[in-house]
């Protein structure tokens, strides 16, 4: 079975053993089981905490109206799903042997665990990644990252149940030494931002083109490059600026409008915002 990992923010931990008897059996856990939130955060002025776990909202228990998981045709399973604040909990019981097609694409990570599970045949595919034909699925887990796309088809063998897990990653905690992009990812991306340094360049462009959502693009950029991408791209284009400004020849104007300024007054003001001075005054340290 497929397990694609990309680099994400840390979840909060909770017991899914009791959070899959909250979903599966539409009823509330007995005296002294609690699910747990434990934070792992600093508080205090930057000091540690001493991780104490809190219990987390009751969920609301009912059918699913709106699944993120894209389930076809509807009427081969049975649907039965618990919210929480950034949490969600489905379960996805197989009710026919009948051939099923799942599709995720969403900006929230899914992770999906087979509790039971035996396909004849089938495919699962992660984005791009080669497909796997695993006959066998229990205990089998896939992990869909925000933004990314998943298909899966099979002929069940058995009347198969899946626990499906949606995290919010708005919600999810941020931590100082969360991971930012892959060595590629960061080629890819300063490599168009070079190659279109004139244009405006949407984020979501940037975020479709190492397949990360626009949210999780962002973070894991500025913790890459240390600054945002709107900001990286300003930088770039300064840079290109001071290359040119080292011909005599070109006007300001003519070199604001050639790396995407409309006007010489907000070319400037970025200039002087970068550099701490005019292009024109930077032109004369040339001479």
């Amino acid at each position: 079975m497929l397990t694609y990992s990309l680099a994400s923010n840390a979840a909060r931990r909770v017991n899914f053993d009791e959070v899959y008897a909250r979903a599966f059996n539409d009823s509330r856990p007995g005296p002294g089981v609690k699910l747990l939130q434990i934070d792992s955060g600093l508080e205090n002025g930057g000091q540690p905490t001493n991780r104490r776990a809190r219990p987390l909202p009751d969920p609301k228990i009912g059918h699913v109206n709106s699944p993120a998981l894209e389930i076809s045709p509807a009427g081969v399973v049975s649907r039965r799903a618990s919210i929480w604040d950034g949490i969600r909990v489905e379960v996805v019981q197989f009710v026919t042997h009948d051939k099923i097609e799942f599709r995720f694409h969403a900006p929230c990570h899914l992770l999906l665990v087979y509790e039971e599970g035996v396909r004849d045949e089938g495919e699962t595919v992660v984005d791009d990644l080669p497909p796997s034909t695993l006959r066998t699925l229990r205990r089998k887990l896939t992990f869909v990252p925000a933004g990314h796309e998943y298909r899966e088809w099979q002929r069940p063998r058995v009347r198969s149940r899946i626990i499906c897990f949606y995290f919010d990653p708005a919600k999810m905690p941020a931590h100082s030494d969360a991971s930012g992009l892959a060595v590629w990812q960061q080629r890819i991306v300063a490599a168009y931002i070079e190659e279109h340094l004139a244009e405006a360049i949407p984020l979501h462009v940037l975020a479709k083109l190492v397949h990360l959502s626009p949210y999780y693009f962002c973070r894991a950029f500025k913790q890459s490059f240390g600054i945002p991408p709107h900001r990286y791209h300003i930088n770039r284009r300064i840079e290109r600026a001071k290359a040119l400004l080292a011909d005599p020849a070109p006007s300001v104007t003519d070199i604001a409008l050639e790396i995407g300024f409309s006007e010489t007054s907000s070319f400037s003001a970025a200039f002087r915002h970068t550099t701490g001075t005019t292009p024109t005054d930077y032109r004369r340290t040339l001479r």
